[in-house]
């Protein structure tokens, strides 16, 4: 905005010098008046141009200033997918994290998307509340459905189960595949038998190649324990 005044501003300031310069009261000779007008008009364009490419280039090459990540103020905060954060009430102690997910396009993408999403608020767990404590954090993907299975299902879910302190001891940087954050998981749920699909469809697919230990936990899992919550 500062850019933009500034080239209006010195834009009609060289416009007015250079007219102020010509003899328009010159009425001795019309031809001459008419041609000085026209030179007029010409310098007035030339000027216009040369100021608005020099604001466009000031314009592209100014620095943008960073603007700093806002300091999440609660773990719901540290991503845009969460639904809800609870702690359940159960023995274990575990802080339960629900995740709207978008609609996977193929089974193995929900599993993956899931993971990726895990890892991104486990670092910001790891980050901004490092004296957070619980035994074990619970993440549970929940994904709307796609064509003819609406009219039999609203929504798939799957959870993943971790151990917190194994959990917060990873580096979460861009160098650790997903596929060994998921061979972390001590547990794998599912609200239905129907939801193994997701499980299944990413552990059949080449991307799970590095996932062995995860998808034996999960396809042997008959847990079946997030339908039973209010999710």
């Amino acid at each position: 905005m500062m850019v933009a005044k500034t080239c209006y501003n010195r834009l009609f300031t060289a416009m007015s010098i250079q007219l102020e310069k010509l003899p328009f009261d010159d009425k001795s000779d019309p031809q001459s008046s008419a041609d000085l007008r026209r030179r007029a008009d010409w310098i007035a364009g030339m000027l216009m141009a040369l100021v608005l490419l020099a604001c466009a280039f000031a314009w592209r090459v100014q620095p943008q200033e960073p603007v700093p990540a806002p300091h999440p103020q609660t773990v719901s905060h540290l991503h845009p997918r969460i639904a809800s954060v609870a702690m359940d009430s159960g023995e274990n102690g575990a802080l339960e994290i629900l995740v709207d997910q978008d609609t996977a396009l193929y089974e193995a993408s929900a599993v993956t998307d899931l993971a990726k999403t895990a890892m991104t608020i486990s670092a910001g767990l790891k980050k901004y509340f490092p004296e957070a404590r619980a035994d074990k954090v619970r993440f549970i993907g929940r994904w709307p459905v796609a064509g003819m299975e609406r009219f039999v299902v609203n929504t798939r879910m799957l959870e993943l189960t971790f151990s917190w302190e194994e959990l917060m001891a990873d580096d979460f940087d861009a160098s650790l595949p997903f596929q060994e954050v998921l061979n972390q998981a001590e547990a794998v749920g599912y609200a239905k038998p129907e939801d193994r699909k997701l499980v299944e469809g990413f552990c059949n697919d080449p991307i799970a190649k590095t996932a062995g230990p995860f998808c034996r936990r999960a396809l042997d899992s008959t847990r079946g324990s997030a339908g039973g919550r209010a999710v």
